[in-house]
């Protein structure tokens, strides 16, 4: 995964969205930064569907 960055400013204080730098063997992760809070988000899927799912399940797992 390709490292990535992007910084703008929002309500006086930097956005910041980082990607290909931790979580490299999710299927998509990134962190989103604004003042001194950050958060994780990553995402894996298999790659194959699962037989008898016909909807796609959704997982959140949640830590302070």
């Amino acid at each position: 995964m390709e490292y990535f960055k992007k910084e703008v400013e929002v309500a006086g204080k930097k956005f910041i969205v980082e990607s290909g730098k931790v979580a490299r063997q999710a299927g998509g992760s990134c962190t989103v930064r604004i003042g001194e809070t950050i958060v994780l988000v990553t995402a894996v899927s298999l790659k194959e569907p699962r037989v008898g799912i016909d909807f796609m399940p959704l997982t959140v797992d949640y830590r302070e």
